[in-house]
């Protein structure tokens, strides 16, 4: 972190009581979870922005709230339905991009448009393309899309399952023996769960299923 901060030319912004409590907030939200190189990065630059708005209430409390920082920092200029709008988009093209074996993977492009319906669709596949490079359309037929950033995709794909199927008992008892019998088969999608994990919690999904998401905790940590 002070070495992004020192690259940035913004660490003398920050006397070390700021400094030391920003990472102390980074380390209570990723919690035991590995703090990675793009987490310190992304919360870094919420740092830099919250001492330039000198509110520091802005600060995301949560990871899958860094995440959509993130998100909102690169369409920082849009208005708030735009917003609303990438970050949707965003969310169901990563859940496509890890529905099949629930880590990051390219999409048919197909699959995509279907998902998010034709409205304007090459032109919202554009903003989050060319505008945010959220995204790359690959393949020779240019026929597939993937996500250019793994953890943002399982982040994105996780609040995606939690928004839309929201209190659904009879798919969360589903999905949770499909992630159980993927890892029976070592299927790598740690990363996912822990994303998914984060994503429940923050929702308050852990005390209207005590029993699920005892059973999502423990997956969490065999995974």
């Amino acid at each position: 972190m002070e070495a992004y901060l020192t690259q940035r030319g913004v660490r003398d912004r920050f006397n070390d009581s700021d400094f030391f409590e920003g990472c102390q907030k980074l380390s209570a939200m990723v919690r035991e979870r590995q703090i990675t190189a793009l987490m310190a990065k992304l919360f870094a630059e919420q740092m830099i922005r919250s001492k330039e708005g000198d509110d520091e209430s802005d600060l995301p409390a949560t990871v899958p709230d860094l995440m959509l920082s993130y998100l909102n920092e690169l369409f920082h200029n849009a208005s708030r339905e735009e917003l609303r709008s990438v970050q949707r988009d965003a969310k169901i093209i990563a859940w496509k991009c890890l529905e099949g074996h629930l880590r990051p993977a390219a999409a048919d492009y197909s699959d995509v448009v279907q998902a998010l319906g034709n409205e304007n669709v090459e032109k919202r596949l554009k903003i989050l393309e060319h505008d945010l490079r959220l995204i790359t359309i690959v393949g020779a037929a240019q026929d597939k899309i993937r996500f250019n950033l793994d953890p943002l995709a399982e982040h994105l794909a996780a609040q995606y399952l939690v928004d839309h199927y929201k209190e659904d008992e009879v798919f969360w008892r589903s999905f949770l023996d499909r992630i159980d019998a993927m890892l029976t088969d070592d299927a790598i999608i740690n990363e996912f769960i822990l994303a998914l994990h984060e994503c429940w919690m923050v929702k308050g999904m852990d005390w209207r299923f005590a029993d699920m998401s005892a059973k999502l905790e423990a997956l969490r940590s065999s995974a």
